[in-house]
């Protein structure tokens, strides 16, 4: 076995195989990586929704996950890893009929479906699985994958290696009649195509991929009469009603699969924070820059594109004539870097974030407090900065203003958990459990299996002295079976306020559940010997 300093390991018979990569591909082939029951349902949940959306309008709808090269041609991985029936891919299969996954399909076909030296599937394999669809969506047409032609490839792996390598690959070889009409002039994700094609008897389509399907548009295209092509997995249901296409398909390769399910509905939001963070070259902005507004995009959305794009072309020419670049470099994986005479009122907002978490990391809170305000106003369309704007306003006792931050982010992301929970602990914090509860409620909408936090509700009418409601939420947090730790804090809490008989109740429940504690222990000792001590004192005090 063979394994590189980069991303590419090489296997038997001139195979390459993608490794050393974000998404831990091995880990996933091997189902060590995977989604608990939890986590498929989450899923099966999402698919099942965008199934039932495109119906809801009069469109076919599949999610295609397309298997991970190692998955295919699992007999060339080197000897030590074998790929499992457990990955996720397989699970997801199982929870949903709406998921194609073809990686017997493209096992099975006489020539080879991937490239020996790219990660991804050839113009052949490609279109094996798109025959598929076709017949399984009534497409209506196929492509002759019988003519064929041998050329010579580097690849995307072939390049990790020094010295380069190379591999023979069979590719289709016939003409369509399609024609790209129009592109947004960005690369990879964020990138929108339209194609048109002479055959106007075919369905009309949206699909949201990868470069799974952008390496190959030109033959997916002749599928269609007019091909939508979004580099993007999220699902955006307003511009499918808007564009309302025959078709629907979500691609993604299956390495992409996370726990995190993508659940924002807006895309051109999401590709509004690409531009700000940074990932398109000048290159692609002045390409995007030059293009002509067009109808796929929401108009103050391209404009507000537009805005960004000019600041990050402005970054980009002060960065080089400033020397910030080679500065960035030297730095990178340490810690942040004091960037603030780089910083002035044309800025890239994600220039005031690092700042911030400059001062953030050297203990200046009321400097941090104002670089993440200046990132928050300029770019209020960034969950992470409104976020990390409410937790400083939360540090400074601003709990008010926090949760009206908190309130923001959840607009832009309310698919995030993680939000919701943070705003209900801010309300509970500045005392407002009704404005809590419904919050909860709020969240129990977009989650159902979420479960209601009695226990806070509890401990939080004990930090207000209201024992009555402090007690109703007591008696539903031991029907909900929490945790030992959890009946200890609320055991000490009765007991602050006198309430032994609640204090008693939640610290045997505490023991039952964990026999041996000894901090249980100790505090049903402390609640017994406080009432004792406490009944004497009353006896002696009516004596």
């Amino acid at each position: 076995m063979v394994v590189s300093k980069t991303k590419a390991r090489v296997g038997k018979n001139g195979f390459l195989f993608l490794c050393n990569d974000n998404n831990k591909v091995y880990r996933q082939i091997s189902g060590e990586y995977n989604l608990t029951p939890l986590e498929v349902a989450r899923w099966k949940a999402e698919i099942d929704y965008r199934f039932d959306a495109c119906r809801s309008v009069g469109a076919q709808y599949l999610y295609l996950i397309v298997p991970n090269k190692h998955c295919v041609y699992s007999q060339y991985l080197d000897d030590e890893h074998v790929v499992s029936e457990k990955r996720i891919a397989r699970k997801l299969e199982k929870a949903s009929p709406h998921v194609l996954y073809p990686s017997n399909m493209l096992k099975e076909y006489d020539e080879l479906t991937y490239y020996r030296t790219d990660t991804h599937w050839s113009s052949v394999g490609c279109a094996v699985v798109w025959n598929e669809i076709a017949e399984k969506l009534r497409l209506g047409t196929a492509l002759d994958i019988a003519k064929t032609k041998q050329v010579t490839m580097v690849g995307d792996l072939g390049n990790k290696l020094s010295p380069q390598r190379t591999s023979i690959a069979v590719e289709l070889d016939i003409e369509t009649e399609t024609v790209e009409t129009w592109n947004n002039g960005l690369h990879n994700r964020g990138f929108i195509s339209i194609h048109t094609n002479r055959n106007s008897n075919l369905k009309r389509a949206i699909i949201f991929g990868d470069s799974f399907t952008a390496n190959h548009i030109k033959y997916i295209s002749a599928y269609f009469s007019e091909l939508y092509f979004v580099n993007s997995n999220l699902f955006p249901l307003d511009l499918i009603k808007k564009l309302a296409p025959d078709v629907v398909i979500t691609q993604t390769v299956e390495r992409f699969i996370h726990k995190t399910v993508p659940t924002d509905r807006n895309v051109f939001r999401s590709l509004l924070c690409l531009m700000e963070e940074g990932k398109y070259c000048r290159e692609h902005l002045y390409r995007f820059m030059q293009k002509s507004e067009n109808r796929i995009y929401p108009t103050e959305i391209f404009q507000e594109m537009r805005r960004v794009a000019e600041d990050q072309i402005t970054f980009l020419d002060t960065v080089e004539q400033s020397g910030l670049a080679t500065f960035l470099e030297s730095k990178k994986g340490e810690v942040p870097c004091d960037l603030s005479k780089y910083i002035n009122a044309r800025s890239p907002s994600r220039l005031h974030y690092e700042q911030y978490l400059y001062y953030k990391h050297v203990g200046d809170g009321d400097n941090a407090i104002k670089e993440i305000a200046d990132a928050a106003e300029k770019f209020p369309h960034r969950p992470k900065y409104v976020h990390s704007y409410a937790k400083e306003l939360d540090k400074c006792g601003k709990l008010e203003a926090a949760a009206e931050q908190m309130n923001s982010a959840i607009l832009l992301r309310p698919q995030n958990l993680d939000y919701h929970l943070y705003l209900i602990s801010l309300f509970l914090k500045s005392g407002k459990i009704q404005s809590a509860k419904e919050a909860f409620g709020n969240a129990k909408a977009l989650f159902p299996d979420l479960e209601e936090p009695h226990h806070l509700w509890c401990m939080s009418y004990l930090s207000v002295g209201e024992m009555g409601s402090a007690v109703v939420e007591s008696a539903r947090m031991i029907k909900q079976h929490a945790n030992p730790k959890t009946h200890l804090q609320v055991a000490t809490l009765f007991m602050q306020h006198a309430n032994f008989e609640h204090a008693k109740r939640h610290a045997l429940v505490a023991l039952q559940r964990k026999p041996a504690d000894a901090e249980a222990q100790a505090v049903l000792r402390r609640i017994v010997g406080l009432k004792c001590r406490l009944g004497q004192a009353n006896t002696q005090r009516i004596a």
